[in-house]
């Protein structure tokens, strides 16, 4: 399977790209914007709870953020959700969680897979080759997520995917944040 190119004049050669946005972003239509003052996107709150959209400063829809798989299910020990995020009406990766101890994501795209460990910062890791650092920072009342991509990565499908580990991550660990957007199973 292959992903559409996503190359909508967003900068995809030279140095990195750094987005800035609002850590309380799943509940609300909140803006993504580029240090440098470039595009910027928006992420929506879908009306069925599970789903965002992922769109550009002119409002139209780039990805959405879905629940593949609700937590629980179809067993009580599945505890986790997967999320997929499709581009182009097509599948372009599936995100999940991993590990007990240490929470690790797994990220399949038709390009191969992509790890991260989760921590107040964390990197998306392909074959030991860094492909996007995120960094939760800020204080009690303004707290941001900071991302930060390789020189040629996609900009929207690795976005989507930093919202998708957030999403699950938030409702592993219900005291970081409101989880009332994730259908919990037998609620």
């Amino acid at each position: 399977m292959s992903c559409p190119s996503l190359d909508m004049g967003f900068r995809r050669m030279g140095t990195p790209v750094r987005y800035v946005m609002p850590a309380n972003w799943s509940s609300r239509p909140s803006r993504i914007v580029d240090d440098a003052s470039g595009p910027s996107f928006e992420v929506r709150p879908a009306s069925n709870r599970g789903t965002w959209s992922l769109r550009a400063a002119d409002g139209h829809e780039l990805a959405v953020i879905k629940l593949l798989r609700p937590p629980g299910f179809p067993f009580a020990w599945l505890p986790s959700p997967i999320f997929e995020v499709v581009v182009g009406g097509q599948q372009a990766a599936t995100v999940c969680h991993r590990g007990f101890l240490r929470p690790r994501y797994e990220v399949g795209t038709p390009t191969g897979q992509l790890t991260a460990i989760y921590g107040p910062g964390y990197t998306l890791m392909s074959s030991g080759v860094t492909r996007a650092t995120i960094l939760r920072q800020g204080g009690i009342l303004h707290r941001e997520i900071a991302m930060e991509f390789a020189d040629g990565e996609d900009p929207v499908i690795l976005i989507a995917v930093v919202l998708a580990i957030e999403v699950i991550h938030e409702s592993i660990n219900p005291h970081l944040g409101p989880t009332d957007f994730i259908p919990m199973p037998f609620s």
